[in-house]
């Protein structure tokens, strides 16, 4: 099994999809085989590969996944575990048009977030929320979470990447000026 889960990991990294797949459906089977000895593995695994598997179309079977193992993440210990898993959670639902399960779990990510103070989470959690709202019809409280979150990564912040492939300010501040379109001040959304 940690030889599954590293070649699900380098997978991962390298973008080998067929590997990936293999790798992650051996690693799978070998975790549930091994039942509560093995729950902790296919935790780790599932929150490895959880991206790439929905990207290549496996996106139910993530949801199933993510569902079973927040519990076993929850327990874990680190509370960021589950932070994961809920936030894999979400983007799963937005694309699904599954909004209120998309907004508990992003309400329940952002609370992990800001109480491990941890920046890069609270904008990866907070930025799903918005779009939660907005997919809930909550137009204007859609756009009020986008702006917490702009304010947020206002002064020095506002450059900085946080580990992200984009600029999280720039991001928050697009979301705000798509939802605004929505809203009439189509004005203020080019700005």
């Amino acid at each position: 099994l940690n030889f599954l889960t590293q070649a699900v990991r380098r997978a991962v990294r390298s973008a080998a999809t067929r590997s990936l797949e293999i790798s992650f459906n051996k690693a799978v089977e070998c975790a549930r085989h091994l039942g509560e000895v093995g729950e902790r593995r296919l935790m780790q695994v599932v929150l490895i590969a959880a991206s790439s598997m929905q990207q290549v179309g496996r996106i139910e079977e993530m949801k199933n996944l993510l569902t079973d193992i927040m519990p076993i993440a929850e327990r874990d210990g680190n509370p960021l575990k589950a932070f994961g898993a809920l936030c894999q959670l979400g983007n799963i639902c937005w694309f699904e048009g599954d909004y209120p399960t998309g907004y508990d779990a992003t309400l329940r990510a952002l609370s992990i977030a800001v109480e491990a103070a941890s920046l890069p989470h609270v904008f990866a959690a907070q930025f799903m929320h918005g779009n939660m709202l907005f997919g809930l019809g909550r137009l204007e409280e859609a756009i009020s979470v986008q702006r917490q979150l702009s304010e947020r990564l206002s002064g020095d912040l506002e450059l900085s990447r946080l580990g992200a492939a984009i600029i999280p300010a720039s991001q928050a501040k697009t979301q705000i000026g798509w939802f605004q379109k929505y809203t009439g001040e189509h004005e203020e959304s080019l700005s």
